[in-house]
């Protein structure tokens, strides 16, 4: 699969190909919503992020039908490490699965990335979230100062698939 690019006004995001393809194998036959952490790292000369890679629903996470909370720790421990090996890694969002067609988030959805944009540790000025859906998939940007919700993009899976 190839990588995306999405721009807005004020930073573009590529999203590589590969992390596509672990969300698609991620979200094959489930029933339940799933999820995990974006990561990737930001090029220093301008505001360009690199998502290349996500973590997988743990063993300690909670998901049903209408809801996925990421609970294990084992999340961050993944990505602490990949950082201790390279530097530039940084925790760059979340993303999680709902079983339904066409994507429509919930106000639990903002709320929670609202929430985790004010509290995360990270030094990325912006973060990011994805929800995928069964035809589509949605990212939401936001800017962590302000935890303002800055663009949403969405992309059909019939577009890159």
């Amino acid at each position: 699969m190839e990588n995306i690019i999405l721009t807005n006004k004020k930073i573009s995001i590529v999203i590589e190909g590969k992390v596509l393809e672990e969300i698609l194998i991620n979200i094959k036959n489930k029933v339940l919503e799933t999820g995990g952490i974006l990561y990737g790292f930001k090029l220093k000369e301008n505001e360009e992020y690199i998502l290349f890679g996500i973590t997988e629903q743990q063993e300690i996470d909670k998901a049903t039908y209408c809801s996925y909370n990421r609970l294990d720790p084992n999340h961050l421990n993944i990505v602490n490490n990949l950082w201790k090996e390279n530097k530039a890694i940084r925790y760059l969002g979340d993303w999680h699965y709902h079983p339904v067609e066409f994507i429509n988030p919930s106000s639990i959805d903002y709320q929670t990335f609202k929430k985790n944009t004010k509290e995360s540790r990270t030094d990325s000025k912006f973060l990011f979230y994805i929800i995928v859906g069964k035809q589509e998939f949605k990212l939401f940007i936001y800017e962590k100062k302000s935890a303002k919700l800055l663009d949403i993009q969405k992309i059909s899976w019939d577009n890159i698939i």
